[in-house]
């Protein structure tokens, strides 16, 4: 009988250990809303984050040429954001259907498709303005 009680103490015991080591330590940081990277990311979702300051060495006459490309460069790209959003979202309403058209699936897929080579190019022409810049 004393047997079984110390290794039912025993069992439980080393049980209560091994979950206990399971347990990750307390986060010192504080909580927040967002994913666990948020802290980390914060930086990118400010509004006055700038990219400028990424280029090494850039005149003040630089900077500005840089930013104003910067701003028209994100006004052509907004309604492509906007127009790939709403896509993606008839994509998943088309795949999640109950009858499953892979026609309308598939045209859907090209769309997109296109919508991203075409920001691509934009990206890219972009990219290639403030190289001529420097």
């Amino acid at each position: 009988m004393k047997r079984q009680k110390f290794f039912l103490f025993m069992s439980t015991f080393l049980f209560t250990a091994f979950i206990l080591q399971a347990q990750p330590y307390g986060d010192k940081r504080p909580m927040s809303s967002g994913p666990p990277n948020m802290d980390r990311c914060q930086h990118w979702m400010d509004d006055d984050h700038d990219q400028i300051p990424r280029i090494p060495d850039l005149t003040e006459d630089q900077k500005e040429k840089v930013s104003n490309l910067r701003t028209v460069h994100l006004k052509d790209m907004l309604p492509l954001r906007n127009k790939m959003g709403e896509l993606r979202a008839e994509l998943r309403t088309l795949s999640t259907a109950t009858r499953i058209n892979m026609g309308q699936i598939n045209a859907k897929i090209e769309k997109i498709g296109e919508l991203h080579t075409e920001m691509m190019k934009k990206r890219a022409g972009m990219k290639q303005e403030i190289r001529k810049l420097l």
